[in-house]
């Protein structure tokens, strides 16, 4: 059944008034403000829990002020801001009002309006629409995630306790004296006792007598004490949102697999979609892609993909310092138009989007690709390094700039077809090797294949169908080096998937993340490995308990039995069209899927929408 779907709403005020009807003002902001000072609290946070976190890029320092102009007359009343307005004027020539509100965002840069036409100056000093956020008593920027205190799931087993499942909680208990807490992912992490090896700082504060608190919250699902305490009680921190999407099965480990995908989502789904909650705690390009489809087809949320967005498009320089991470910024845009229409935060967000397309076109050569400035490459952790992979997700970052382009009508669009048509024709010219049906890994070097530079040609058509079907067959036929990283081997699930390989689709997804649930995980780790075993399957970094066993980019599950299982997926922006070609295999796998006006139902036999 399909339900009907409208043109989604443009203006983001009118979207919030839908949602919460009688609103009438909104909160404030230069665009990317109230997100700067968000991921800067949570960086200090990060720093001052003393987690082994890398936090790289350039993102603008919080200002000292914050400016804003509104078409007006003159004895319109004024706004009302979080702090106080130190400076207005009317400029009658011009027919503006202009506010400035001191402090910036460290003292509170927000004014409630109930007219969003406002604009403000950004970090870069150009005047710009204003970013709106839903009306509440407290700006969005000096929210605090809340807590449940209802949680009732800790189990007390053989001196220590297991929660059941992953958490991001504080720790409360009763003790004469500070307790000693040791908490872990797993339970050898739990049971460490070298202080020089632990991830996490479990210092606990008396917050009244006798009663002690974690002083950060912890990623965890074991904890033990090595002094004696009593009641003890776990806290966890975090939004819980509704889940909207979700597959309907009598297959018990696919269900399995998707509910644990959504709880490795929801943990890493805060102020923004983070990487995970044991570390870095923060927003990632590359991770982003994932994440952001698996909120589209779990929870249909746009507010926590736009703010994670607008973090990414505030980086100064490459996102996260990472040139593949601006290139997958660009295709996250475009992904985000797709699943939720969002034809406002487009227009508003271009000039972003614009300047760091022409910052990556900047750095190309002849051949259209991006050759310079090439201080940090992330593709994936394992061998062989890939020119070819980059240039592939170069090439699918024009396509998406092309795209975006023309829903703003910006002509440029043509410029960035045509650069990326001279990408793919250096691909195949430089990089094909015809006798082994697959792309090299590097254009200008020997014959060394791997999977990375294979699978994103095929998903972002590089390859034409010939060329997918023969990559698709060697990544069925599985001789190649393995990927590094569940996050690259959901692509390869999508690969195969697009070739039509289901048998080998279903088979991956059993022996990674089926794998995992056989490894007792509650939720996706950072890094899984089949051969890895013991105590070892949980050092990275060279440290012995350093791999996340709640990474977002691991998140596939959650929606990938909807999206290349079934094939569903949107073909105009915010669902108004959509494809349904199911993999053989699939059995009587049904999905709900959230869209901008109503929720999806589809199963069974192949269908489409094209009106």
């Amino acid at each position: 059944m399909l339900i009907a779907l409208a043109t989604p709403v443009a203006c983001a005020f009118a979207r919030m008034q839908e949602n919460a009807p009688g609103l009438s003002s909104a909160w404030l902001y230069p665009q990317m403000d109230m997100e700067l000072f968000r991921v800067h609290q949570m960086r200090d946070d990060v720093r001052r829990a003393g987690l082994y976190a890398y936090h790289p890029g350039v993102l603008p320092p919080l200002r000292d002020k914050a400016e804003f102009r509104h078409l007006c007359a003159e004895d319109d009343p004024l706004p009302e801001a979080f702090r106080r307005i130190s400076e207005t004027h009317y400029d009658s020539a011009e027919g503006r009002r202009y506010v400035t509100v001191d402090g910036g965002l460290m003292g509170g840069g927000a004014i409630r309006s109930a007219e969003t036409n406002w604009e403000a100056r950004a970090f870069d000093g150009s005047w710009r629409p204003v970013a709106a956020y839903l009306d509440a008593p407290v700006p969005p920027h000096r929210e605090r995630l809340p807590e449940d205190r209802s949680f009732s799931g800790l189990v007390a087993t053989n001196g220590w306790y297991d929660a059941l499942v992953e958490q991001f909680a504080y720790v409360e208990c009763r003790a004469n004296a500070e307790p000693r807490l040791f908490v872990g992912e797993s339970i050898p992490e739990m049971l460490a006792e070298k202080p020089e090896d632990f991830e996490y700082d479990a210092t606990m504060d008396e917050v009244s007598a006798g009663c002690w608190r974690t002083r950060h919250a912890l990623a965890f699902r074991y904890l033990r004490f090595g002094s004696e305490v009593t009641n003890v009680k776990v806290v966890p921190v975090g939004r819980r949102r509704p889940v909207k999407g979700r597959i309907v099965t009598d297959n018990a480990r696919w269900r399995k697999m998707a509910e644990v995908g959504e709880r490795t989502l929801a943990l890493c789904s805060n102020d923004f979609l983070v990487d995970g909650i044991k570390r870095d705690r923060l927003p990632w390009g590359g991770d982003l892609t994932v994440s952001l489809m698996a909120d589209a087809y779990v929870y249909g949320d746009a507010e926590i993909a736009r703010r994670t967005l607008s973090v990414m498009d505030a980086y100064e320089g490459d996102v996260n310092g990472i040139v593949t991470y601006s290139m997958w910024t660009v295709v996250s845009h475009d992904l985000y138009q797709l699943y939720f229409g969002d034809a406002q935060f487009l227009r508003d967000r271009w000039w972003r989007i614009k300047a760091r397309i022409g910052d990556l076109m900047s750095r190309t050569d002849e051949t259209g690709f991006v050759v310079r400035g090439l201080d940090w490459v992330f593709i994936d952790w394992a061998k062989p390094k890939s020119n070819t992979a980059l240039q592939a997700i170069w090439y699918g970052s024009l396509q998406a700039a092309a795209r975006l382009a023309d829903r703003v009508g910006d002509p440029q669009a043509d410029d960035y077809r045509a650069l990326s048509a001279k990408v793919r024709e250096s691909l195949n010219t430089l990089a094909w090797d015809e006798a082994r049906g697959l792309y090299r890994a590097d254009p200008a070097g020997a014959a060394v294949f791997g999977r990375q530079a294979n699978i994103f040609a095929v998903v972002f058509g590089v390859a034409d169908d010939r060329q997918s079907a023969l990559i698709g067959d060697e990544l069925a036929r599985d001789r190649l080096p393995p990927v590094g990283t569940p996050y690259v081997f959901g692509w390869e699930l999508v690969a195969l998937a697009r070739t039509g390989h289901a048998d080998a689709f279903f088979l991956g997804l059993e022996r990674i993340f089926g794998g995992m649930l056989d490894n007792g995980a509650t939720t996706y780790w950072e890094s899984y490995d089949p051969n890895e075993t013991g105590d070892g399957r949980y050092a990275f970094y060279g440290r012995p308990w350093a791999k996340s066993l709640c990474h977002v980019w691991s998140a596939w599950p959650a929606f990938i039995f909807v999206s290349e299982g079934l094939g569903i997926r949107p073909t105009a922006d915010g669902w108004r069209t959509w494809s349904h070609r199911p993999l053989p295999g699939c059995g009587n796998l049904k999905a709900e899927i959230p869209t901008p006006d109503g929720i999806l139902r589809l199963g069974g036999k192949e269908s489409e929408n094209d009106q």
